[in-house]
């Protein structure tokens, strides 16, 4: 085994098999937001398991003719049952998605005042990502809602070791640039087992350069 693969080894394997996180108060106006953990899990993990628990669903109204902003609400007791929690099991390795909610309010026949996607993804880094994106706002009880607050706490597990990609080089999760580089640096040298001779004939060259393009993410 060589070096840099002793190296993507044992930088696949930081971070611990399990997690819990806690994200507070991700608020959006209506753009897209993030909010990421100071935690990670291994993200070589074969499987994750999986339970979280929504905490709150605030929203905010406010008065367009006098420009009054109403205190934060929790609405979350009337969304359905399925935002209220989940748990399950997804493929690794990272990156994958945990969860991803569409909550629609007020629920139809009512006309929908806010849509948009809410969801959590392990990063390729092992860091936990919640987002929300894709909103559309209108109005509520006759004013302009005009902000969404979330808060939600996930529990996580890696199970297993997800065999590497040989064409991630790097061990990012992805197949790119950075792979890319790696591969031209060693083009034309002699190797024994070398990550970036894919045919394994000995040599860096143009077969293993057409392996890991058409490998490209």
């Amino acid at each position: 085994m060589s070096l840099t693969t002793l190296i993507v080894s044992a930088a696949l394997s930081q971070g611990s098999d399990s997690v819990e996180w806690f994200f507070f108060d991700l608020e959006t106006n209506g753009e897209t937001a993030e909010f990421f953990s100071t935690t990670s899990i291994r993200p070589n993990g074969e499987t994750y398991s999986y339970f979280w628990t929504l905490i709150s669903f605030e929203i905010q109204l406010t008065n367009e003719e006098t420009g009054f902003v109403f205190p934060w609400e929790d609405i979350s007791g009337d969304l359905p049952v399925e935002y209220f929690g989940g748990d399950g099991t997804v493929a690794g390795p990272a990156p994958c998605t945990i969860l991803e909610l569409n909550p629609t309010y007020p629920e139809p026949p009512e006309e929908p005042e806010i849509t948009g996607t809410v969801g959590l993804e392990i990063m390729p880094n092992g860091l936990g990502r919640f987002y929300a994106q894709d909103l559309t706002f209108g109005g509520y009880l006759g004013y302009a809602l005009t902000g969404l607050r979330v808060s939600l706490v996930a529990n996580i597990t890696a199970s297993g070791e997800a065999e590497q990609n040989p064409y991630d080089l790097n061990g990012d999760g992805v197949v790119g640039f950075v792979d890319l580089t790696q591969l031209l640096s060693a083009w034309g040298q002699p190797c024994n087992s070398c990550p970036e001779d894919f045919d394994g004939n000995g040599s860096v060259g143009f077969t293993d350069l057409t392996a890991l393009l058409s490998n490209w993410e």
